[in-house]
């Protein structure tokens, strides 16, 4: 039988097979390719033939992405179709089409998921015959595990994204995610168990949504800074923009002109700067001028950029779990018993990042030496020592012989003439527990190949800064204690009174967690607040762009993955 190609646009489909709405065209299988009572045994014989040797054997067929899957798939079911079954193929149909139809929802491009880029039409009346049934079955088969598979594990692999996600993602089960699919109304509640379950994605999704419904936002003029008090022709378009964002409730609006910054307005902005990780004082600055003047556009796009981040977590992330959001400075515990406690954190500075990966917390250090490692001493104290004579004391750090693990009177050593490379190979710094200690009086450890952990700080006034970029990689966190008592659980060899007594010792103690808590560090640049708002933070690391053009693009990204941190951070 002859087939006729032809391009269509994207035309409302009509219920059962009148039109195969796929890619930028329709397969119409009309008047209907079966019969309920029609004898399927031609095409299955007809899927046995085609899975045999791989490659479509229709011209106008797609590879298939799932091929030896596909062949597994098939075989276990005696080539029995799944779309062009005699029992309620039209459903089947239907129900299919509307998964892939829903993938915008989820951030993703619906034009990838279809059974073939090109339309089928009959030529003449009457069914396709069973060689081209054979090759629709397929491609609408892999057309729902594409979808399947980038729902679960993410359109992209993050490995080929300098500075996003390092893990090892898991497995896509092909065969089993198609065989939950094939039983009855099976569709869409397999692509509702392979979405990430966190509350946190579902925010997103449902964010999403209401961003693309939006009408454009206007955009505030350029020009000086903005505060209560203030009389200009702008406040009255800055109050627009917060009116439409939200920001700033109906029930607020003003009593006297609208070109006045009145008290109503500045409440309006401090929300907004909230919700976008600015510092909050109520005044438009250069910073939130340039946040209020992102187009909705761009935030729908940065939305679905963390919803894909989202996608590359583990599917499982543990009953009781840490959250690092890099770009929120964060440190979230969650779990049963919790109700996410949310503490502030100090990252890594913009040259060196903090890397996002998972892990699980299994030991922690009180009164803990800090260890120099090698690039940190060479970038940082070896010059502040060969400076400052009194460094090391000030400090209280120590020079250990690397051969003999003895401290090394400091003053043996002719700093000004020996070089770098030299010291390195011959000795190691450390700083002793105390005060000056820039790990603080806890670390949490956790295996990773950048030898990251959480640990206390001296600095705490850093907690109060806005931007809090400033560790060499590890991720200092406030409240130090607070994150240790609840991993412990009141594991009674670690109560209150002995951590006091360690600490005031000097002493360094380590000790193992009973039970290794999973924990996460991520970056996402959008996020659900407490009150259900969306809420969006600076993208310190400048990833943001590079992931929402991968996403737009037909290719993946290239590898390789960064390189990992050189040693211990702080």
């Amino acid at each position: 039988m002859a087939l006729m190609i032809r391009k269509r646009g994207f035309p409302r489909p009509s219920s059962g097979w009148a039109a195969l709405v796929v890619a930028g065209g329709v397969v119409c299988l009309s008047p209907s390719p079966l019969s309920p009572q029609e004898d399927l045994s031609p095409v299955s014989a007809a899927l046995a033939t085609r899975l045999a040797s791989p490659g479509p054997k229709l011209l106008s067929a797609t590879a298939l992405r799932f091929e030896d899957e596909l062949r597994r798939f098939y075989s276990e079911r005696a080539y029995s179709p799944v779309w062009l079954s005699s029992t309620d193929h039209e459903g089947r149909v239907d129900e299919l089409l509307s998964g892939l139809r829903s993938a915008d929802r989820d951030g993703l491009r619906n034009d990838e998921y279809h059974a073939a880029e090109v339309a089928w039409m009959f030529a003449a009346p009457g069914p396709l015959a069973p060689e081209a049934l054979a090759e629709v079955e397929l491609q609408l088969s892999d057309a729902f595990l594409r979808l399947a598979h980038d729902l679960s594990l993410g359109r992209l692999d993050p490995r080929g994204l300098a500075g996003e996600w390092s893990s090892e993602r898991e497995p896509f089960d092909a065969v089993a995610t198609l065989s939950r699919a094939a039983m009855p109304k099976g569709v869409e509640s397999t692509l509702g168990e392979l979405r990430p379950t966190h509350p946190q994605y579902h925010g997103l999704r449902d964010a999403l949504a209401s961003l693309r419904r939006a009408r454009a936002w206007v955009r505030v003029p350029d020009g000086g800074t903005l505060s209560a008090g203030d009389v200009d022709g702008r406040v009255a378009i800055l109050r627009e923009r917060l009116a439409q964002s939200g920001d700033l409730v109906a029930q607020a609006a003003p009593s006297t002109a609208a070109s006045l910054f009145d008290a109503p307005l500045e409440e309006a902005v401090a929300r907004f700067q909230r919700r976008h990780g600015l510092h909050v004082d109520g005044v438009v600055g250069e910073e939130t001028l340039r946040a209020l003047n992102v187009p909705v556009t761009e935030r729908a796009r940065q939305v679905a950029a963390n919803m894909e981040r989202w996608r590359w977590l583990p599917n499982d992330l543990g009953d009781r779990r840490v959250i690092v959001n890099v770009p929120d400075f964060s440190v979230t515990i969650e779990g049963p018993g919790t109700t996410g406690l949310r503490l502030r954190a100090i990252v890594g500075r913009t040259d060196r990042e903090t890397p996002t990966f998972s892990s699980a917390i299994e030991s922690f250090s009180v009164a803990p030496h800090w260890n120099v490692p090698a690039n940190l001493a060479r970038k940082d104290i070896l010059p502040n020592i060969r400076e400052d004579s009194l460094y090391l004391e000030r400090v209280g750090m120590t020079v250990i012989d690397t051969r003999t693990g003895q401290v090394v009177d400091r003053t043996s050593i002719d700093w000004a003439t020996m070089h770098d490379d030299e010291f390195l190979a011959r000795y190691r710094l450390r700083q002793e527990p105390g005060p000056a200690n820039s790990l603080g009086d806890l670390r949490i450890s956790f295996p990773n190949p950048y030898t990251v952990f959480l640990h206390d700080t001296p600095s705490k006034a850093l907690f109060d800064e806005s931007i809090r970029a400033f560790s060499s990689g590890c991720v200092r966190v406030e409240r130090s204690f607070e994150v240790l008592d609840w991993l412990l659980q009141g594991d009674p060899e670690w109560g209150p009174e002995r951590i006091r007594e360690v600490i005031a010792a000097g002493e360094e103690r380590s000790s193992r967690i009973r039970d290794p808590v999973p924990i996460h560090i991520v970056y996402l640049t959008a996020v659900v607040e407490e009150d259900g708002s969306l809420g969006f933070r600076p993208d310190v690391y400048g990833l943001d762009d590079a992931l929402k053009d991968a996403l737009m693009s037909t290719t993946e990204a290239e590898p390789p993955i960064a390189e990992p941190l050189l040693g211990t951070c702080f």
